[in-house]
């Protein structure tokens, strides 16, 4: 872990979460680096390969879509 976001809503952070997946996906191509069977508890499809994204980047990625949502909910 290098750094923590809060939200008052759990609805908000689920937002984060998939603008954040949508664009680890679909925009950068990184894939899942985990599969189900790495992953006791579920959440494989929420992994990525530190080699392809940086942990900054992807702290970037969190901000931006926390920036995203706080914006909409003006």
């Amino acid at each position: 872990m290098i750094r923590t976001q809060y939200f008052e809503l759990g609805a908000d952070a689920h937002d984060v979460e998939q603008a954040v997946l949508y664009r680890l996906r679909n925009e950068l191509g990184v894939p899942p680096f985990l599969d189900a069977s790495h992953m006791r508890y579920g959440g494989a499809t929420e992994t990525a390969d530190a080699d392809l994204v940086s942990p900054l980047k992807l702290w970037g990625l969190v901000c931006q879509a926390r920036d995203e949502i706080d914006s909409e909910a003006t």
